[in-house]
């Protein structure tokens, strides 16, 4: 099992990327809420005040009117900051359909498909500057470990530019980051032009529309209960925003920690969970085990194994005596570090704690 030299080492390395993601979600919200304040005064600007006192049947007619030469140029500048080129024709596929009689329903569903573009272009650009310091320092971190470990120093140049964006386009669960992002967008979209066509027909949102833009019904195969914890769809996109840049972070950091292992000659890993009630029982199982390097597989023995994943891989030096080790774990019961031998898997050390953490040694022969 992982000695305490390398827990500690798992622990800070994890803070340090803890504190980088939490300023960088910090700034993906307000950039994102920003965006969602200046939709929301253009959406005011076509819809107008004298709208909000009409009836049903007039505000159905009303939104069925065609927009202003005003209200389509403020179209045209927004769709104009989009500045991905590919998504820029996107949406100006969107919009073809309806400029040559533009409604105000469909002048609101295009600005909400802009808005909505442009979040998805700060979090992709944002987010790919991140990882690749976030692959730059884990790298350089491995590499400086291996070297205090094995004492052995060497000339170290640092992760190449090449390596980091084949990692930027690898798909560890089946679909990269910057698609999950346009995923969202798109889900979030066709929400919009659902209500939109309810308005259209009715005047008024249902029942069930106004339960489900509020948050209070799931309306993504994720959000399986009647009820759910987010009150707001802004409070879901800062949750997605939140998940995928945790969950990403940590592919990104321990796939620069398996580079290091292959180019320094690391032929073994050995799979380290965190020791506390919080972590999954997947990883629960993995605690502990050591795989070839050669066999590492992204998801499935090589953390991250899931979103929100907090273990870690350190390498398997041979020139290590490891009978004699120590690891630390927080014992849920007393809320203290202790250290345990590093050869207790995860299991041991839950039934230790549920037998009242007894004298280690004692337990552990009473055991065999």
């Amino acid at each position: 099992m992982a000695t305490a030299y390398w827990e500690d080492r798992v622990k800070l390395a994890q803070r340090a990327i803890d504190r980088r993601n939490n300023t960088f979600a910090a700034t993906m919200f307000i950039y994102i809420e920003r965006i969602n304040r200046q939709l929301i005064k253009d959406v005011n600007s076509i819809i107008s005040r004298n709208a909000k006192t009409i009836s049903p049947k007039e505000f159905v007619k009303f939104m069925n009117q065609s927009v202003t030469v005003e209200e389509q140029e403020l179209i045209e500048y927004r769709w104009m900051q989009i500045a991905d080129e590919r998504q820029r024709k996107i949406a100006e596929t969107k919009m073809q359909r309806d400029r040559a009689r533009m409604t105000k329903i469909a002048a609101i569903t295009a600005l909400a498909f802009i808005a909505l573009t442009r979040n998805a272009e700060r979090q992709i650009n944002g987010l790919n500057k991140h990882l690749k310091a976030t692959a730059g320092s884990s790298y350089m971190r491995t590499t400086y470990e291996i070297q205090k470990a094995s004492g052995y120093a060497f000339k170290v140049n640092g992760i190449s530019n090449a390596v980091v964006e084949q990692l930027l386009k690898s798909r560890w669960s089946g679909v990269n980051y910057s698609n999950r992002v346009w995923k969202n967008r798109d889900m979030l979209t066709s929400n919009i032009e659902k209500y939109m066509k309810e308005i259209t027909s009715s005047g008024k949102l249902s029942e069930l529309s106004l339960q489900e833009l509020k948050g209070n019904i799931n309306f993504d195969t994720w959000r399986a209960q009647a009820t759910s914890k987010f009150k707001t769809e802004e409070q879901y996109s800062k949750y997605v925003i939140d998940r995928l840049v945790r969950t990403e972070t940590t592919y990104m950091a321990n796939a620069a920690d398996a580079v290091a292992f292959e180019e320094y000659g690391i032929d073994k890993y050995e799979f380290v969970a965190v020791l506390d009630n919080r972590t999954s029982q997947i990883c629960r199982d993995h605690d502990g085990k050591i795989y070839d390097v050669s066999e590492r597989e992204d998801g499935v023995n090589y953390p991250p194994l899931h979103v929100y994943c907090r273990s870690a891989a350190v390498c398997v030096l041979d020139s290590v005596n490891r009978s004699e080790l120590k690891r630390r774990a927080r014992n849920p019961e007393t809320g203290k570090n202790e250290t345990i031998p590093a050869g207790l898997s995860y299991q041991s050390w839950k039934a230790w704690v549920s037998d009242g953490s007894p004298n280690i040694d004692i337990w552990m022969k009473q055991k065999e």
